[in-house]
């Protein structure tokens, strides 16, 4: 009988103990949590992403979304290489040329009809995504961003041709 009560005695006391965990021990640090507006950014920029609301749209496309695109008649094609970028790869003969780093490359952005469609690439996609963003900014209604820039289709040793006649 005594064996059978220090047996429960024992039982009863593990289960308690095992039960109660120290409070230090369940406590998770907090931290407070600020996300900038430059980190949201970033994320964005490292992500494939897309806004879709009210015909609005911003999205960050592959290659081969990308030439699907071109193929439609209803979007302008800018490139926002630098004129020695262009001298030294790929030129897309129909696309507008807008240097990135020209002085009034934001008040000319500003300028363009912002409810048609654009597509925009540079050379490996930095600029071309911080020019989405901005373009969102600006109240653009549809911008698509070919991911990793113009070294994407070059890499992929596929040319480069007109899809359309109607772009002449």
């Amino acid at each position: 009988m005594k064996l059978k009560f220090l047996l429960l005695f024992f039982l009863l006391f593990f289960l308690l103990v095992s039960c109660s965990k120290d409070e230090n021990e369940n406590k998770v640090a907090e931290k407070d949590i600020q996300v900038t507006d430059k980190q949201i950014q970033l994320a964005k920029q490292e992500l494939l992403w897309e806004t879709n609301i009210n015909s609005v749209v911003f999205k960050r496309l592959a290659l081969n979304d990308f030439k699907k695109e071109l193929q439609k008649e209803d979007s302008i094609l800018i490139d926002l290489r630098t004129i020695g970028e262009l001298e030294e790869t790929w030129i897309i003969p129909w696309a507008k040329q807008i240097d990135f780093y020209s002085s009034d490359f934001k008040s000319y952005l500003n300028s363009l009809d912002k409810s048609n469609k654009y597509l925009i690439y540079c050379r490996s996609g930095n600029r071309s995504s911080q020019t989405l963003s901005l373009m969102e900014e600006l109240g653009f209604k549809k911008v698509l961003e070919l991911e990793w820039g113009i070294n994407n289709w070059i890499s992929s040793w596929e040319t480069i041709t007109k899809f359309s006649s109607n772009n002449n």
